[in-house]
């Protein structure tokens, strides 16, 4: 397979002009590539649909001209003032407190986040946001900007990028591909990237991420475009370098991008077109002066603000741990975090959308007392397209060696920032995968589709296999930033959300039909309480899951094969806020049918419900000798063990 772009080929052919072959090979690629590009231009029209839609179907419309409270916000007032800091002044409280970074006592001041440093309180975010998209949209008159928009024209920005950047090397190396396979690598990029995940709860966090995604695929392509196009122009590796710079200043971790600076000024230098020494040396430094300039700015600010060029905050974070005696960037962190970037498991459930992320699974190594991970699913579980990441060193061995190169320095580069994420804190978080899961996923698609077997039968194998990898891939994607980080569409628009859950009930009801039973499949409580061993959360119903009843309304969800009466029991404890005598009374609500029982401590909870076929949303509250306990998230019985049994059918 050949492994120049179509117009080397016509640069490179002979002094007589190329043959009437030639001609035709030239023709077919253009017209191939032409496919290839129309197919990923609509392919990025219906992401950027979908992703405008995830950033705003959680109750958050997008508003101009109207005032933003977000961080990103008040840092652009803050430099609008001529001032690094936030315009919100510290509370003399917080600063008299004998320590202001105790989470306990700074927890009522609602500046979570935020660094506090001498009287004044700064973002541990990077800057970039605001001189790149917050301040220019203030320019052209549009008022503060939403922050849900900036996510979304960050991700939908930077998957342009992606999408170019990957069809940049196909015509590189592969410029036979089809359009179909281009098509959906273009898929895997738009939907397994954890973007959409990113975008179900766009806030300063996600704006961050979302702003160096952007930059570093703008950096990728526009280094890679003065890299492997005809006229490698000079000013292509100025505006990559410059983009990947800007990228330090929204997410300091791809500071790590460095060592891929030299890398490319090094090659630079070697595909110089002409090869004077003077053509060479302006490309070296149109590489590496702009990402310099830029970093150097970044360290600027840091100083000014910290007194140090390589903090960013962290270290005075009013956050939920006291970052005075919780140690930073410890080698006991990498291993976790590795194995949950990584291998942490997601969950199948009955409950749209089907495919959760379940509590941290539990890390066989051992981690730091002060490691406290969040939900996260292992991108081998999430996106198996990775695995053709194996089939780089095979590139090496063949004719395609330099594209094995492109595909490791990707991966090494998503590596080390896995590493280096990994190193600086004790947790890992799902919306960090982001960083570097879209480096890996290029890297997949182009091993996946150079991987060309010699034989029809296995050839057609590893398509149809790396095939079916990008489509549950992008299942999973898609589910996942349907349910976000803590379901913000379900918690606030439930209107839509139950509209968009009715299109899909006939999945769990064909499911519970074939099994011939009914399925507590999700109760609604942000207090659940997890099991310790996590082999006990039911693959499709709640399991082992420990809920507060508190005299507000849970919601349990249930999946009946048929109509009729079904004894809803489990067990239940008395907690610490209920009153120690008396009877605790259970409410149990179906439709407009409501049923009223005393509970029994000793037998647990058994109550007869008329269920309907398919799902049925079922209301519980609990009150004491009829009475509601003081406050209003008091809570009553802890209830564990939930099942549903049929009785009699009607």
């Amino acid at each position: 397979m050949t492994g120049v772009m179509i117009d080397e080929t016509l640069v490179e052919g002979s002094s007589n002009g190329p043959s009437t072959t030639e001609t035709r090979n030239v023709d077919a690629h253009r017209s191939r590539r032409r496919d290839r590009v129309l197919v990923l231009v609509l392919l990025w029209a219906l992401a950027s649909s979908f992703y405008i839609w995830t950033a705003t179907s959680s109750g958050n419309p997008i508003v101009f001209h109207t005032p933003q409270g977000d961080y990103y916000n008040q840092l652009a007032n803050g430099f609008l003032d001529g001032e690094l800091s936030i315009p919100t002044v510290p509370p003399l409280s917080l600063l008299e407190l004998r320590d202001p970074y105790n989470p306990v006592a700074n927890g009522s001041y609602g500046l979570h986040d935020l660094s506090l440093y001498h009287g004044h309180l700064y973002l541990s975010w990077g800057p970039t946001p605001v001189v790149t998209l917050f301040i220019p949209w203030r320019v052209l008159g549009l008022g503060p900007l939403a922050a849900n928009l900036a996510a979304f024209i960050y991700s939908a920005v930077g998957l342009a990028f992606a999408l170019a950047l990957l069809e940049l090397l196909i015509a590189r190396f592969l410029p036979l591909t089809r359009p179909l396979k281009i098509a959906l690598g273009g898929l895997a990029l738009a939907t397994s990237s954890v973007v959409p995940y990113l975008l179900r709860r766009p806030s300063v966090y996600e704006d961050s991420i979302s702003c160096s995604y952007c930059f570093v695929f703008g950096g990728l392509y526009f280094l890679a475009l003065g890299l492997f196009s005809v006229k490698r122009r000079t000013l292509w590796l100025f505006v990559g370098s410059a983009s990947l710079g800007l990228a330090v200043g929204a997410r300091f971790e791809t500071l790590i991008f460095g060592v891929l600076i030299l890398a490319v000024a090094w090659l630079a230098s070697r595909r110089s077109p002409g090869r004077t020494r003077a053509r060479r040396t302006r490309r070296i430094i149109a590489v590496i002066v702009p990402w310099s300039a830029c970093v150097l700015l970044v360290f600027a600010y840091n100083f000014a603000r910290f007194g140090n060029p390589l903090q960013i905050g962290s270290a005075y974070q009013l956050a939920g741990y006291d970052p005075t005696k919780t140690p930073l960037y410890q080698m006991s962190y990498v291993a976790p975090g590795l194995y949950y970037y990584f291998f942490a498991p997601i969950r199948f459930t009955l409950a749209f959308p089907f495919i959760a992320l379940p509590p941290p699974a539990f890390y066989p190594g051992g981690t730091p007392a002060v490691y406290a991970p969040e939900v996260a699913g292992g991108l081998l579980w999430t996106t198996p397209i990775l695995v053709m990441l194996f089939g780089a060193t095979w590139l090496l061995r063949r004719r395609l060696a330099e594209l094995g190169h492109v595909v490791l320095m990707l991966s090494i580069s998503a590596m080390a920032l896995v590493f280096l994420i990994s190193l600086g804190i004790f947790s890992v978080t799902m919306r960090y995968e982001t960083d570097f899961a879209s480096l890996l996923v290029v890297g997949a698609v182009l091993s996946w589709i150079a991987w060309r077997p010699s034989k029809r039968v296995a050839r057609f194998a590893v398509n149809v296999v790396g095939s079916l990898m990008i489509f549950y891939g992008a299942l999973v994607g898609v589910s996942l930033s349907v349910s976000g980080p803590s379901d913000q569409m379900q918690v606030s628009n439930i209107q839509g959300y139950q509209s968009l859950e009715s299109k899909f009930t006939f999945i769990p009801d064909l499911i519970t039909k074939i099994e011939g039973r009914a399925r507590v499949v999700r109760v609604i409580d942000p207090d659940v309480i997890y099991p310790a061993d996590l082999s006990d959360y039911g693959t499709y119903d709640v399991g082992s899951l420990r809920f507060t009843f508190l005299q507000d309304h849970e919601e349990i969800d249930i999946i009946a094969p048929d109509a009729g009466v079904y004894t809803l029991g489990s067990h239940v404890e008395r907690t610490a806020s209920a009153p120690e005598k008396g009877p605790v009374e259970i409410y149990i609500q179906v439709g407009k049918w409501i049923s009223r029982s005393v509970l029994s401590y000793e037998q647990g909870l058994s109550v007869r419900v008329n269920l309907r076929a398919g799902l049925n949303r079922v209301y519980a509250w609990v009150t004491f000798a009829g009475k509601q306990p003081a406050g209003a998230s008091a809570d009553i019985v802890n209830v564990y063990g939930l099942t549903v049994r049929r009785l009699v059918s009607r």
